[in-house]
This record gives structure tokens, C-alpha cells and sequence, in this order.
């Protein structure tokens, strides 16, 4: 698996890790092959890089620094914050806090520096 430039996937590929919405839901599951329309999609949505399968490293495994289910918490505390600022509401800085401490966590856990 390497991981490549949205601009460099070609249709035909195949997807090396599975990328989920902030909501949490499967947008595009491992191991899909990819169409001009889901490179476009995910070009469109702000993706720019991908984790794509490859025959030369497929021996390779990435360690996931953050996991899953971390980044759909953070990702959508950032956006029900957004939300908040962008309606003039209050927001809860406890919980942006603490996910960002879990966040922290689980960096400082896997690093390899």
C-alpha cells in the first residue's frame, strides 16, 4: 500500500484503506477499484491524498497513527463547533478539549521518533 496524490490516481486502482464520512458512515470501502467519478468526488470534497493498494508494497503496512473511530469524534466535534460559531451559539470547550487531549494521546502513543 502506498499512499499517493489524489492527482496521481488513475481509475482502475484500488482503494488501500477504507474512507469514512464525518459522520462516521463508509463513503468508499478497502479494497473498491476506482472510477473517474469517485476520483472526481473525492477530489471535489477536499481529499487529497489516498491510501492505494500496489502489487510492489503490499508487504508495507502504514500504522495508523490515529484511529477510526478518533478521527470521526474529532472531525465531528470540529463541525457541530463550526456550526455553533456560525449560528451564534455557545460551544462546548470542555469537550473540544478533551478530544484533543485524546487526539495528543494517541499521536505521542504511536510515534516512532
Amino acid at each position: 500500500m502506498k499512499y499517493v496524490p489524489i492527482d496521481s490516481i488513475e481509475p482502475g486502482q484500488y482503494l488501500g484503506k477504507t474512507i469514512f464520512t464525518a459522520s462516521g458512515a463508509v463513503m468508499l470501502a478497502e479494497g473498491v477499484q476506482l472510477t473517474v467519478y469517485m476520483i472526481n468526488t473525492l477530489r471535489r470534497i477536499g481529499v487529497s491524498m489516498l491510501y492505494i493498494q500496489d502489487q510492489e508494497t503490499d508487504d508495507i503496512e502504514i500504522p495508523e497513527v490515529v484511529s477510526e473511530e478518533t478521527k470521526r469524534i474529532v472531525i465531528r466535534q470540529m463541525l457541530d463547533t463550526f456550526d455553533s460559531i456560525r449560528s451564534g451559539k455557545d460551544f462546548n470547550t470542555r469537550h473540544m478539549s478533551k478530544n484533543v487531549d485524546t487526539l495528543l494521546d494517541e499521536i505521542l502513543k504511536t510515534r516512532t521518533f
